[in-house]
């Protein structure tokens, strides 16, 4: 069969030419296809372009946030307690250059986590998107945690707060009811989210978390910062 004979009229159907042709070499099919085209002639064998579109890319909906907690680590002065290398049972505070030791730490990826209460389930870490911290010079660090519903911790109400940490470096100063412990420098290992039947970990009892609803975080936690710079004593 020549190409010629592809090209022209004749009697033989489309269909049969194809199966005759179908162990013909490329080439040869490409030049019967040729040829038709010049003469006005649907093609045989080349196959129709596919037009193709652009992939569509779904991007993921953002995580609702069921709750943001608003709080504020350990504030003012602790109630009495005991460290390992200090021998004195009495009230402490965490001085400003403790807290930007802290901040070195979260800025040098040295991150620390926030659990459901001390040794409990570990909600986050200091290297979440969804928690974001600043030093106060009165109140020391504060802190808001979007709560996603994947957390499965959706607080509805206002909860205390306590930190596990490691102190690097202290001072006694002496005050009329006693001595108090200031810390200089430490590692902090933990923010602790207490619920209510947990109340009695906590050490500083000024150190809370409020729960706000989406888009009011940053009225509750203006509002917390301000509480707690005035029960802090001078």
């Amino acid at each position: 069969m020549s190409i010629e004979y592809c090209t022209t009229g004749h009697e033989l159907p489309e269909a049969a030419v194809r199966a005759k042709l179908r162990h013909a070499p490329a080439w040869f099919r490409a030049e019967v296809d040729s040829a038709r085209r010049r003469r006005g002639l649907p093609v045989l064998f080349a196959e129709k372009a596919i037009v193709r579109s652009a992939p569509v890319v779904v991007k993921p909906a953002p995580p609702r946030i069921a709750r943001t907690l608003c709080g504020v680590a350990a504030p003012g002065r602790s109630l009495p307690c005991t460290i390992r290398d200090d021998w004195r049972r009495c009230p402490e505070e965490i001085m400003p250059s403790a807290w930007e030791g802290v901040a070195t730490d979260i800025r040098a990826r040295r991150h620390f986590t926030i659990t459901d209460g001390h040794g409990g389930r570990v909600i986050a870490t200091s290297a979440d998107r969804h928690f974001r911290w600043k030093i106060e010079p009165k109140v020391g660090l504060t802190f808001e945690l979007d709560l996603l519903t994947m957390n499965e911790f959706e607080w509805p109400g206002p909860c205390d707060v306590s930190i596990g940490m490691k102190p690097l470096a202290f001072r006694h100063r002496y005050v009329p009811r006693g001595f108090v412990r200031e810390i200089t420098a430490m590692r902090l290992d933990h923010i602790a989210l207490l619920r209510p039947s947990q109340r009695r970990d906590g050490a500083y009892p000024l150190a809370a978390a409020r729960s706000a609803k989406p888009g009011e975080a940053a009225r509750i936690a203006a509002r917390l910062w301000l509480d707690t710079v005035l029960a802090v004593p001078k």
